[in-house]
């Protein structure tokens, strides 16, 4: 054996010995070595490309795969490793060629999922649990409908699914996204809480040191999941915390904080705009496109247009607008901002009349219709609502707005408009193909119409739209007493003919057996302490009696106060105590007596004296005194001036 040879062999064993152990590392490197030695072994290039998948290095994986000679029995390989890039279309066109073995059947069924072919990935996987039932496959096919829910609310779910019990917290909470699909609120936050304590248990179980930051890290998710359910609810101070919650232990997990930002934006709408724009950077980052859904990232499209509208950047919100168009065109939402953004315009008069010339230019589209007729509503211009709403096209003859135009037209007095727009709906249900003219709704709105014409006296048309009722459905009872109705007021012989056709009234059970009925009444009553010779009495008096006009009760006076006047009660009882008359201070008027302390009488001036004696008077009276009055050099003397001392004060004199 030469030197090569025995290299080569020493490089396959080792190669051999590394398989057999859990390290990549050491495969990877044995590989290496033998491609070196032999660069065209097919068994050393295989460990090599699953040592490389196995690391995560899936792009290597694909180069070697592409250069070595035997590419053609690595496609499988090829088709995994460009799933785990996420290049879920590459990976399809190469995974579909491959065959019909398990492998190839569980990666195309994973391939439907991630390219939303929810149909497809549900059919799929259930072909693999026939092969196999695993919890694994179980989970899967919940996650299926999980998402087909959420893409589509009306997708039905097998209620096996919902049953099945499969004891893993991924499976609940993939029921719990179910339950918030179908707006099973209730249901959902039971699940969510039951996935969070499933969770919790398994990972204190997988590392009983974790920290309860490590634990909210994982648990994100699941937190966003239970603010979606108190968002959906409206209990939005709750929704905002768990998802602030979220952000706040996993801020490096993007499609987490994407999500929770972009419901925070929602939350936020017009109000808090500053932090709307500081949310969406969450919103642009790179790959974002990878961890959301085509739905997903369909909302944070439209917030980031309406974040452009509320910032009132008009202009850029219209060029968006144009894009999401193109991009979205199975969307009303781009129309309806752009339609909006007419009425939200600064510096503009005139904006409904400005949006109505663009809905006239555009009556394709009934959006801007719509948004016109809200705009006249909320300013209470019904007629003009009117026009716009018959101009939205064929979305007026849905019943919600078939509904709304006929109250519009009884609140305006236009009976004529109502009447022929239930009879134009009617008339459009019957020719849709998609109806055929049987539908529940036609039922409705003709019975909506017989009623209407009912209400209005016109019973010939009111006989017509039930008689119509009536031939779809004779064993309508409804349909059969209020075509009577109308009979009788146009042909009374063929309402009798009719009425008497209508089977008596059956009662369910055995018959009834008055006397036991009232027996029972009398048991009752003795336990409940009525005379019931009393009641039975009232009930038998004659229809005289019944007619007598009935006593009128002897008003009776209110309670009155305790403390009160002989005259009724104060009228100034409720003013303040100060601004009561009685407490007001007496002005003394002048020539009135005064009295002192003592009680005499003084006199207030020369006419004031009235008591005084004669004496008393000459006394008082200075003249007949011969008393001089004192001059003003005298009182000077008598009362000299004050002197100022140094602090500019009058000092008294020191006794």
């Amino acid at each position: 054996m030469s030197n090569i040879e025995k290299k080569q062999r020493d490089a396959l064993v080792k190669l051999a010995k590394a398989t057999k152990t859990s390290s990549t590392k050491k495969v990877l490197s044995a590989a290496e070595k033998v491609l070196a030695l032999l660069p065209d072994d097919p068994d050393a290039t295989k460990c090599k490309i699953i040592a490389l998948i196995t690391s995560g290095k899936y792009s290597k994986a694909i180069d070697c795969i592409q250069n070595s000679p035997h590419r053609e029995h690595f496609q499988y390989e090829h088709a995994y490793s460009l799933f785990k890039m996420q290049k879920y279309a590459k990976s399809f066109a190469i995974a579909k060629t491959l065959g019909d073995s398990l492998p190839v059947r569980e990666l195309i069924a994973q391939l439907h999922y991630r390219l939303e072919n929810f149909d497809k990935a549900i059919k799929g996987m259930k072909s693999l649990i026939k092969e196999e039932k695993t919890m694994e496959r179980q989970t899967n096919v919940t996650a299926c409908y999980a998402a087909a829910t959420a893409n589509d609310s009306n997708h039905s779910v097998p209620s096996a699914v919902l049953r099945r019990s499969v004891n893993s917290f991924e499976n609940t909470y993939n029921k719990a996204c179910i339950a918030i699909s179908q707006l099973r609120y209730n249901d959902a936050l039971t699940l969510i809480n039951k996935a969070v304590d499933e969770f919790t248990a398994l990972l204190k179980e997988e590392e009983p040191d974790i920290s309860e930051e490590e634990i909210e890290e994982e648990l994100s998710i699941l937190r966003v999941q239970e603010g979606v359910v108190q968002h959906r609810i409206g209990n939005f101070s709750a929704a905002r915390n768990l998802y602030n919650k979220a952000i706040r232990f996993a801020p490096d997990n993007t499609g987490v904080v994407a999500v929770a930002s972009n419901n925070l934006i929602a939350i936020n709408g017009d109000k808090d705009v500053f932090n709307s724009k500081h949310r969406m950077k969450a919103l642009t980052v790179k790959n974002i496109e990878k961890k959301l859904s085509q739905k997903q990232l369909q909302s944070a499209a439209f917030n980031k247009c309406l974040l452009l509208l509320f910032s009132n950047d008009v202009k850029k919100c219209r060029e968006t607008c144009a894009i999401l168009r193109t991009k979205f065109p199975d969307s009303k939402m781009p129309d309806l901002i752009d339609a909006y953004s007419y009425l939200r315009e600064r510096k503009v008069k005139n904006k409904a009349e400005r949006l109505q010339s663009i809905a006239d230019a555009n009556p394709q589209n009934e959006v801007y219709s719509l948004v016109l007729a809200q705009e006249y509503a909320t300013k209470g211009d019904h007629q003009r609502t009117l026009k716009s709403l018959l101009k939205a096209g064929s979305l007026v003859y849905e019943p919600s707005y078939v509904g709304y135009i006929v109250a519009l037209c009884n609140k305006i007095g236009n009976h004529n408009v109502s009447s022929k727009h239930i009879e134009k709906a009617i008339a459009y249900y019957k020719s849709a193909p998609e109806f055929a003219g049987s539908s529940e709704i036609t039922h409705v709105l003709l019975q909506l119409h017989g009623m209407y014409k009912l209400e209005r006296e016109d019973f010939d048309a009111a006989v017509d739209a039930f008689r119509l009722l009536v031939d779809g459905d004779p064993e309508d009872q409804e349909a059969n007493a209020a075509l009577i109705v109308a009979l009788a007021h146009v042909d009374i012989d063929a309402a009798e003919e009719l009425s008497a056709s209508i089977p008596p009234l059956e009662l369910e059970g055995e018959d009834i057996n008055v006397d036991e009925l009232e027996e029972a009444r009398k048991i009752r009553a003795q336990k409940t302490g009525i005379d019931i010779d009393r009641l039975t009495a009232t009930a038998t008096t004659t229809t005289a009696d019944a007619t007598d006009k009935k006593k009128k009760r002897r008003k009776r006076p209110g309670k009155k106060p305790k403390v009160m006047k002989a005259g009724g009660p104060d009228p100034e009882r409720w003013l303040p105590k100060w601004q009561r008359g009685a407490n007001k201070k007496k002005s003394q008027s002048r020539g009135k007596d005064n009295r002192n302390k003592k009680g005499a009488v003084i006199g207030s001036g020369t006419q004031g004296a009235s008591d005084i004696s004669e004496a008393e008077m000459k006394r008082l009276d200075a003249a007949s005194r011969g008393t001089k009055t004192k001059s003003k050099s005298a009182n000077k003397k008598a009362h000299p001036k004050k002197t100022k001392g140094k602090g500019g004060k009058g000092r008294k004199k020191r006794k």
